[in-house]
């Protein structure tokens, strides 16, 4: 018998003896009372996998194991897998083992401070989506959250489209399901991506139709997205998503939405809780959550601990006349556990649509937040003073208040703060008076 493998994706576990073509999968696990059970699938995979049997084991059962072996060593006779009858025993007592004992040690502790590591960018996504734990964009109804995140996930999933941006300023990387993390410019065309859309919101054909649309607004002839139309809430969904993850080596998941993920209960900080412990349990690279805001409010809607457990979060706010073909949107970053807040960053949508009233094509344009009304307004006080210095001249503190319609001693102190951030100069003048710009 041949030495084992063994890998964790998620809470589900897989033992695979190469040489004997025998791969085992373990998931729905339970421990209780000092006794640990699970669900285990044996597969024979010398040419297509083949599914030998399944059933709920007591890792600590003598008598469970012995059966095992014995069902195991006549099922495998009947699909004709390799003859191992004497070595069922010992697989069985290795998966039990190595199954219990990483579970009862958890991730083993380390002394941080000095790890030889490689440092590699922090963005999958520039500046929505980081490495590591859960991001979320959020919005009201109709603020294109959707359409954004299906332009993210193709520009993840099509080579090409990661190396020059169709929207400024954002930067992507081409998610390779095959090369390590460390390699982000795969050229391998049989490399599948490692992209998925985890969908409660619609059905396929509406995201095949928001995918058609985006993509020719891209310029992208053949776009390919892996998709899963999603029905039970997420914990109950782990096992087929922690497949889905496993045979296409997933590094980045979208979840649209949020709330339809915990099934309906988000204001339930215990199910919002859970979402996020599962999403941390699958081990991705990257995930993106999708939110609604809460009603008159400006956070995502129903429990704090969204907020606490997401690591980047921005919120998108929309501008739209009635009856308008385009959209100007806003979006502003509520929250980065690694560093500071990005300014805001304005983008233009173009619609096509067909006369039957479906959208064919969706382009994404760079544009100014500060030169619609409706996004302006929601900008803070030093993101106002910002654009007014960079289309003007020096000015004093009285003029950019009277611009601005804010009182002086609102624009000051700000000022003051701008100047010890070293993003604006301090001019002063014979008569006594100082003017503030942008630093050259």
């Amino acid at each position: 018998m041949s030495d084992y493998t063994f890998e964790e994706i998620g809470g589900t576990y897989i033992v695979s003896w190469k040489q004997d073509n025998i791969k085992a999968i373990v998931d729905r696990i339970n421990n209780k009372n000092d006794s640990t059970t699970g669900i285990v699938k044996w597969f024979r995979t010398d040419g297509e996998e083949m599914l030998l049997h399944q059933s709920r084991l007591n890792f600590h059962s003598a008598s469970a194991k012995k059966g095992l072996s014995s069902v195991l060593d006549s099922t495998s006779e009947t699909y004709g897998a390799k003859l191992i009858h004497s070595h069922w025993s010992t697989m069985i007592e290795q998966l039990t083992y190595k199954v219990d004992e990483h579970m009862m040690r958890g991730e083993p502790s380390v002394i941080v401070g000095n790890l030889d590591v490689t440092e590699v960018y922090p963005y999958t996504f520039y500046p929505f989506i980081r490495k590591g734990r859960p991001n979320i964009i959020y919005g009201a109804g109709g603020s294109s959250k959707s359409y954004f995140a299906t332009l993210m996930a193709l520009m993840l999933s099509n080579r090409g489209f990661n190396e020059i941006s169709p929207v400024k300023p954002f930067a992507s990387e081409y998610q390779c399901g095959h090369c390590p993390p460390e390699i982000t410019d795969c050229q391998d065309i049989t490399h599948e991506a490692s992209v998925m859309y985890l969908d409660w919101e619609s059905n396929q054909y509406d995201l095949d139709r928001r995918v058609k649309a985006v993509a020719k607004g891209m310029g992208l002839p053949n776009p390919r997205l892996r998709y899963k139309s999603m029905t039970k809430d997420f914990k109950t969904s782990m096992p087929e998503i922690i497949k889905e993850v496993s045979d296409h080596r997933i590094k980045t998941i979208f979840i649209d939405s949020a709330a339809k993920s915990v099934g309906g209960a988000f204001n339930d900080a215990e199910a919002v809780q859970v979402l996020f412990e599962e999403i941390r349990r699958l081990k991705v690279e990257n995930s993106l959550v999708i939110d609604h805001v809460a009603k008159g409010g400006i956070d995502p809607i129903g429990s704090v601990l969204k907020i606490n457990d997401a690591g980047n979060i921005w919120q998108i706010v929309k501008s739209q006349e009635q009856g308008a073909n385009t959209m100007t949107v806003a979006f502003h970053h509520r929250k980065n556990n690694e560093g500071m807040l990005e300014n805001p960053i304005g983008m233009r949508l173009s619609f096509e649509v067909s006369d039957f009233g479906n959208t064919n094509s969706v382009r994404f344009q760079e544009a100014s937040v500060d030169e619609d009304t409706t996004l302006a307004k929601d900008l803070s006080t030093k993101q106002k003073i910002l654009n007014l210095l960079k289309g003007y001249e020096p000015m004093t503190v009285d003029t950019i208040a009277q611009e601005l319609k804010l009182t002086k001693e609102i624009v000051a102190p700000e000022l003051s703060r701008l100047k010890a951030q070293n993003k604006i100069d301090k001019f002063d003048q014979q008569d006594g008076t100082s003017k503030y710009g942008i630093k050259a």
